[in-house]
């Protein structure tokens, strides 16, 4: 379990530095000049896919089926949420600024994001794991998942019409009853599946939380926007949000359920 971790600072920091000592050999300037380009941000990113080669090669290949699949849920997993969002609550959660698609719900750059936060999300689950340990088959787990989720949905959701959702106004409460099916989720995994999963959810929320707040404030150092902005309960001028902090509880419980279906 702690070759993972290792590979993934070999990759990061070994990359960065030879990317570092490149720069200054050659004298680019470019990286600060706050323009947007594919190669700089492909340059910033590229210890992403290295770091899935290296544990291709020393873990096995299921790491880079892995990186494919994180990559397609994830940017699937943010169009549904993006969507839904929406729908519920008048707005969209977020808009992307560069490479955005599909009305600015994700974005074409968030491959590489996407299968390091697949990647972040499964090391958890595996600390989950020691700690609190399951024989629950896996596609048990996202069966009641699932079937958990629609029962949320179809409980809490029609409620919407009795908050400013119902005019198509954010509002906390609106928030709170477009989130309650992801509290269902956690309830029914921790009954039915062990209390791992539940804690697992929990965990999830300031990891998830954290990581993407401090990869978007790093990338706005080199671009004169910011990769995304949130629009409502917005920190930091919608680098991140407290919005973020339950979607990312089901969201790490979706990415952990993704790798154990690969086996990993």
């Amino acid at each position: 379990m702690l070759l993972t971790p290792v590979v993934i600072a070999a990759a990061l920091y070994g990359y960065l530095g030879v990317v570092a000592g490149v720069s200054l050999v050659l004298r680019w300037r470019w990286w600060f000049d706050g323009r947007f380009s594919l190669r700089k941000f492909y340059a910033l990113m590229g210890w992403v896919p290295l770091c899935f080669a290296m544990l291709g090669v020393l873990s096995g290949p299921r790491y880079l089926v892995l990186f494919m699949a994180a990559s397609c849920a994830g940017i699937a997993g943010e169009l549904l949420v993006s969507l839904a969002y929406h729908r519920f609550l008048g707005s969209p959660v977020w808009t992307y600024s560069y490479g955005a698609r599909s009305s600015g719900y994700t974005s074409t750059l968030n491959v590489l994001p996407w299968a390091f936060g697949g990647l972040l999300f499964q090391q958890l689950g595996l600390v989950a794991g020691v700690a609190w340990p399951t024989t629950v088959p896996v596609m048990e787990v996202v069966a009641v998942s699932a079937g958990a989720l629609g029962l949320g949905c179809v409980a809490f959701w029609p409620l919407r019409r009795f908050t400013a959702a119902a005019g198509g106004r954010f509002s906390v409460v609106a928030f709170a009853v477009f989130c309650a099916p992801i509290g269902v989720v956690a309830l029914a995994v921790s009954v039915f599946c062990g209390l791992r999963y539940g804690l697992l959810m929990l965990a999830c929320s300031p990891l998830g939380f954290f990581t993407e707040y401090a990869y978007g404030r790093i990338m706005s150092l080199f671009f004169e926007e910011p990769l995304w902005r949130y629009q409502h309960l917005r920190i930091d001028h919608g680098h991140t949000s407290f919005v973020t902090l339950p979607l990312w509880a089901l969201g790490g419980l979706y990415f952990h359920l993704v790798a154990g279906m690969l086996g990993l």
